[in-house]
């Protein structure tokens, strides 16, 4: 388990999302499972070694601090998709 950063407590909810919704998204687009711990803000991440991408796993941190300083995470995501999306081209 990788520590990825701490948010405040009420931005995890928003980390979550509807159902669960928008931690499917993140662990999507980053190839990991995300946990967290609702007291304290941390949110960690269980990567799959075998085919983790070293430049999503360097910049899954500042996605995270984004969502928790109030970024929508559908616009935070894109950190991750643009790196990808500039590797298959």
């Amino acid at each position: 388990m990788e520590h990825l950063a701490r948010i405040p407590q009420d931005r995890i909810a928003v980390l979550i999302g509807k159902g669960g919704e928008t931690r499917r998204m993140l662990e999507e687009a980053c190839g990991a499972t995300l946990e967290h711990d609702s007291k304290s803000g941390e949110v960690m991440a269980d990567w799959d070694e075998v085919g983790s991408d070293p430049i999503v796993r360097l910049k899954m941190p500042d996605v995270i601090v984004a969502i928790g300083r109030g970024l929508a995470p559908q616009r935070a995501v894109t950190l991750i998709q643009d790196e990808v999306f500039h590797k298959m081209y």
